[in-house]
């Protein structure tokens, strides 16, 4: 029974009333409002839940009741007005009269409902006691009396009104439709109030009628959009396919104000990383308008077109997934070992695919023998890749490609998640089941996990693994070829293809020694951390080396010895520091096993094991070792993921010193601090360096932060950085010569230990300290243990890593816009060039992610992106070349949305990408010829910069210096490109004699352009002869082009102090002459001289700029 009451307030359009827990804030309150649920009770007692039952259902029974008594008394009525319908006569009363509008309205609300019932009954009464007769005898009926009477009787405020008549309840109507006419009362109020509330719920149908109209059209819009996309044989595609379409809509608007672009979907879009999720036609047209439906119309027509462009790119892409997993098969069919998909790339490769193109030249066009031999140089030296050829297959070819339907599945989707640096993958089984090694199987799985995904591949020129074959092939056969030319092709190669028994072998044995260089190099970093107990990130080479003494009962020493000098030479800073970074460990016990006899993996073997034998190291110490290993990590991992910023690194190190402190430091308050050298340029008399505080912990940034520390302060700092060791002050208070920051401290609180350690790079040089203290720790034991302190040494050496990976990115990118303000003017055809840097993932199970840093447009107009662009390959399927040109390191060219795109990556030094150009040519298949050159000039330059910048915090590879502002500590980024440009152009001149400018010199009047050329080139040499004769006059010009000028060409350093030349005489000669220009007079030597002049002036400017500004970080020679 206790349920009807419910069903009848539900069928009359009730709610049920809200209960609301005592402990509910006031915003889930308001939250809540208007909901039909009831709040949870099951926190409540058992009483309360019976107490709030039985109100409910008092409530309900109420509310039910007074609905049914208002329900009849309106039914009554109806049915009242239908027996007796009103009297219209009242009607009267209604007239557009305003001057009486005020009155009639009072009569007919005040008065007459009173008055005309009794004049009625007055009435009533005369004709009864026959009052009006003539021949009656006068009666002593009084109607003024009556009616005063009935009045009284029948005084509104006392009486209860009897059942109004028709007449009166005309009036009543006629009333009320009164009061809406007189301005300013209540009912007007209410009047205008419904009034306007029934025109807007007009319009407010109205626009839901037109949305519904529009988005119906959406729908059938989107329906035949559908169309056009490839589905799969039950008639879906998949959803990721359409996040990544709508994802990339965002690049199409991209100039669009930043508003419009923050609010061009409503909700954000969510990652589905499968395939197997699809959808079909009804679902696709909801999907889409779900983030779409607050779209204008012009922005909805911008995302069809977009969507058509996208489903085009898909029928792309499936062809040439098809074509790839061909070229998959082809591979694996060559590579007859069979042990690993690593094949030695064919050296007659030109000559082959000449011999096929012209066997097939109906197909490949007017691409000549000589164009394949470039397009094959083109990619070894880091250009951009094979040209589009003009060929285009038959129709009837054409349409051959696709009599299967789509099988639903991109079969080369994760290609390089199978077979990239397959012969680096240790196996898990390795790892495990290793008996010989079970001390370190847990180490070396730690450390696998903490590993980064094995995707890119390395770039080599004389190799090719899986996925770059089949990329190189996919470039080769561009994107207009037929499938049966791609079948031709694949006989072709498979015919052709041979392979020698001697180079199976050679290839097998490839792959087998660089797994076992892998398992050799995991084996000995778990080696390092079993010794390295306390993550200090360094060995005691003295203990090494004095544990190795005692291998094989010191039958060794002599070896042992002969290895330390082969060290030594090697790591010079490292012996003398007698530390063994992790990489010097493994290179001093690689060095100790080649002097060694017998087989040198079974030496290194044996060694291994006794060392792990030498150490002991309880559980405890085991576990402690790995959570602070995983902390270090994190430090290392916000450098990479930073986006070139510091600030993630600063606070992983002091949420990795807080952790430490805390639970391996008797949960110590600690403040910690960062200071890194500076050159001291204001005040030189307080000494030639100083110590700037760039970080430190929140509670000390007000005291600490942005301060200056001078060498004739008070302080330890600098005694650390000049002994190159941590300095512990146990008691900061019986020290003497410490500096406080907080002056506000009192004295008696100034008590604690301190602890400051140098930062060191990787040829232990000092740039910096690290600092920690427990002056706001209140405990009595405040002092840093041994294990503490060799932990916080492991945190500074990580802070160091960290550091000089941030400062190389920044060198990176600096490099790069210095790269695209030399590129842009000669290469106007280019649209966009967009610049990644690659940000690995958090381990071996997530991938790489593509972090956009620079857009540059087509004037040459760069956007730095200050806030993370973040792009995943999971949600970008359409724009998988820049995944693809990432894995393989190789170029690739493809068209996406209309427009042709280059993807050229940026090595490092393994040769693996470390980011990449993704260059925009617009609608052009292919750049102009003077414009391509400048193009590869351009990227090759930038590679040899990059890799240089690499070397300089490498322990292993020492950075060169040629020019005179690289020694003088003006080490910029800026400088190297156009040093690596200065130093090619040199190499081209210097292959220039007599017989190069003889056509030069055969000019009676030569051109402007080339006589202004030489003209630069003299007063760059001999600013004295402006305006002589010696350079205005030709004759006397030409007896200047000789070998004297080229060698002194080659010698000439333009950052040279000793060079006074002013830029404006040079840019009066060659000041805005376009490159295309001295492209024209088909000159070399005078396209040599006009590129060596504006290298020389860039590097000019460049270095007077740099030496009016603050000088960088310095660097300790300790």
């Amino acid at each position: 029974m206790a349920a009807q009451p419910e069903e009848a307030a539900q069928t009359a359009g009730l709610k049920h009333p809200r209960l609301v827990s005592k402990n509910m804030t006031a915003t889930e309150m308001k939250r809540n409002q208007g909901s039909d649920e009831l709040p949870c009770l099951s926190n409540c007692a058992l009483w309360k839940e019976c107490f709030y039952e039985k109100v409910q259902q008092r409530s309900l029974n109420l509310q039910e009741k007074k609905v049914k008594m208002i329900q009849a008394q309106k039914a009554k009525e109806e049915k009242v007005k239908r027996r007796e319908p009103c009297d219209w006569l009242c009607k009267e009363w209604f007239s557009d009269e305003k001057e009486s509008l005020d009155t009639r309205t009072y009569l007919l609300d005040k008065l007459l409902p009173t008055l005309i019932p009794g004049v009625e009954k007055l009435l009533m009464q005369v004709e009864r006691k026959n009052v009006l007769v003539p021949d009656k005898e006068p009666t002593k009926f009084d109607p003024i009396t009556f009616l005063g009477e009935y009045l009284m009787r029948h005084n509104p405020q006392y009486d209860i009104s009897t059942k109004p008549g028709p007449y009166l309840r005309g009036m009543k109507m006629v009333t009320e439709e009164l009061k809406i006419e007189v301005a300013d009362t209540a009912p007007e109020r209410l009047a205008r109030m419904k009034a306007e509330a029934k025109t807007k719920r007009k319009e407010r149908e109205q626009v839901e009628n037109m949305k519904s109209e529009q988005k119906e059209m959406r729908k059938e819009a989107l329906a035949i959009q559908f169309k056009e996309w490839t589905v799969d044989i039950s008639g879906r595609i998949p959803v990721a396919l359409i996040q990544s379409a709508l994802r990339s809509f965002l690049d199409v608007v991209a100039s669009a104000p930043m508003d419009v672009r923050e609010a061009i979907y409503d909700r954000k879009l969510e990652i589905v990383d499968t395939l197997e999720k699809k959808v079909n036609i009804d679902e696709f047209t909801e999907y889409v308008l779900s983030y779409t439906e607050n779209f204008s119309n012009d922005m909805f027509q911008e995302i069809l077109k977009h969507l058509r462009q996208c489903a085009l790119d898909f029928q792309k892409a499936i062809r040439c997934d098809t074509w790839r997993q061909m070229f998959t098969d082809l591979f694996l069919d060559c590579d007859y070992g069979k042990d690993a998909p690593v094949a030695e790339a064919v050296k007659e490769t030109a000559a082959r695919k000449e011999s096929f193109l012209s066997e097939h030249s109906g197909q490949f066009g007017q691409q000549t023998s000589s164009e394949t031999r470039l397009q094959d140089k083109d990619l070894q030296d880091q250009s951009i890749g094979p040209a589009y050829s003009d060929r285009q297959d038959s129709q009837a070819e054409a349409g051959q490609e696709f009599e299967l339907p789509w099988s639903g599945d991109l079969l080369t989707f994760d290609l390089s998640f199978k077979y990239s640096s397959y012969g680096e993958r240790i196996p898990k089984e390795w790892i495990c089941e290793n008996i010989r090694f079970a001390d370190l199987c847990p180490i070396m799985a730690d450390i696998q996990n903490r590993c980064t995904s094995r995707v890119r591949s390395a770039f080599d020129e004389n190799c090719l693994n899986l996925p770059q074959f089949v990329q190189l092939m996919e470039t080769f056969v561009g994107q207009d070829i037929s499938l049966p030319t791609v079948k031709n092709l694949i006989e072709f190669i498979k015919e052709e293809y041979k392979q020698t028994e001697e180079s199976k072998i050679e290839q097998l044995e490839k792959v087998r020694r660089t797994s076992r260089l892998a398992q050799r190099k995991l084996l000995l970093e778990a080696l390092f951390e079993k010794w390295d107990k306390n993550a200090s990130g360094f060995l005691d080479l003295k203990e090494v080396d004095a544990v190795l003494s005692t291998f094989k009962e010191g039958m060794e020493k002599e070896a042992l010895r002969k290895a330390k000098g082969h060290f030594s030479s090697r790591y010079p800073q490292s012996s003398r520091a007698e530390k063994l970074s992790p990489k010097a460990f493994q290179t001093f016990l690689e060095l100790v096993a080649s002097e060694f006899t017998g087989d040198e993996d079974e030496v290194i073997d044996n060694i291994v094991e006794f060392l792990t034998t030498s150490v002991e190291r309880s559980w405890m110490e085991c576990l402690h070792s790995l959570t602070r290993r995983k902390w270090l990590h994190n430090i290392q991992q916000a450098a990479e993921t930073s986006g070139a910023s510091m600030e993630p690194v600063y606070k992983a190190v002091f949420k990795a010193l807080s952790q430490d402190a805390e639970a391996h430091g008797d949960n110590k308050q600690i403040s910690a601090y960062i200071a890194l050298l500076e050159e001291n340029q204001l005040s030189p008399e307080r000494g030639q360096i100083l110590l700037h505080y760039v970080a430190c912990t929140a509670d000390d940034a007000p005291y600490v932060l942005n301060q200056m520390l001078y060498k004739d302060m008070k302080g330890v700092s600098f005694a650390a950085v000049e002994e190159g060791k941590p300095i512990h002050v146990p008691r900061v208070q019986l020290h003497g010569n410490i500096h406080f920051w907080n002056y506000d401290r009192p004295v008696e609180e100034r008590r604690g230990s301190l602890l400051v350690l140098p930062l060191q790079d990787a040829h232990w040089r000092v740039f910096g300290i690290l600092g920690l203290d427990t002056l706001r720790d209140q405990s009595e034991k405040t002092i840093f243990l041994t294990h503490e302190i060799s932990f916080c040494q492991g945190v500074s050496l990580a802070f160091s890593k960290a550091y000089h990976h941030v400062c190389t990115l920044e060198n990176v990118l600096q490099m790069t816009l210095t790269a695209l303000d030399w590129l842009y003017p000669r290469v106007p055809s280019i649209h966009t060039v967009i610049t990644y840097l690659l940000e690995p993932g958090k381990d071996q199970t997530c991938d790489y992610a593509l972090r956009k840093m620079i857009t540059t447009d087509n004037t040459g107009q760069k956007e730095i992106h200050t806030s993370a662009v973040l792009l995943l390959r999971k949600e970008n399927l359409l724009r998988d070349y820049l995944f693809k040109c990432i894995d393989t390191s190789e170029v690739v060219r493809t068209s996406v949305c209309g427009e042709y795109h280059i993807a050229v990556p940026l090595r490092d030094l393994s040769r693996q990408a470390l980011g990449l150009f993704d260059i925009s040519i617009g609608h052009h298949q292919k750049l102009p010829p003077h414009e391509r050159k400048d193009l590869q000039k351009m990227l090759k330059m930038a590679q040899a910069a990059c890799c240089e910048i690499l070397k300089i915090p490498s322990e292993e590879t020492k950075p060169t210096y040629v020019l005179e502002a690289e020694h003088m500590n003006l080490r910029h980024a800026g400088i190297l490109f156009h040093r690596f440009m200065l130093q090619d152009l040199r190499e081209c001149v210097q292959k220039l004699n007599a017989e190069s400018f003889a056509e030069i010199k055969s000019y009676e009047e030569p051109p402007a352009l080339v006589h202004n050329i030489v003209k630069a080139v003299l007063l760059l040499f001999n600013p004295k002869w402006k305006g002589s004769e010696k350079i205005e006059s030709w004759s006397q010009c030409v007896l200047n082009l000789d070998d004297n000028l080229i060698q002194e060409i080659y010698c000439f350093d333009p950052t040279a102090s000793s060079v006074q030349v002013q830029g404006e005489l040079l840019l009066d000669c060659i000041g805005g002459v376009p490159r295309a220009e001295v492209w024209k007079q088909g000159s070399v030597p005078a396209e040599y001289l006009y590129n060596w002049v504006h290298t020389c002036l860039s590097l000019m400017e460049m270095t007077k700029s740099l030496q009016n500004k603050k000088a960088p970080a310095f660097t300790s020679k300790v």
